[in-house]
């Protein structure tokens, strides 16, 4: 969970100085991270789906139909 490591880096800081130190000592070793896809395009929605985008149904509100809680106490 990140919420909880961030607690636990806030509570602790010697662990927050751990964790920096040992991603300075990553990146001297093996450089600094570098995303292989930044710069790679999406597929398109037609190339994902094998369906043109336009052909899809848009479900409304009005559609919708919405469970009945007037039961629950």
């Amino acid at each position: 969970m990140p919420s909880a490591t961030a607690l636990d880096l806030f509570a602790d800081p010697k662990l927050l100085e751990d964790a920096k130190a040992e991603l300075k000592a990553s990146n001297e070793k093996h450089g600094h991270f570098v995303d292989p896809v930044k710069d790679d395009s999406l597929p398109t929605f037609q190339l994902m789906h094998n369906v043109e985008e336009s052909q899809v149904p848009v479900q409304t509100k009005v559609d919708m139909l919405l469970p009945d809680f007037s039961t629950l106490k």
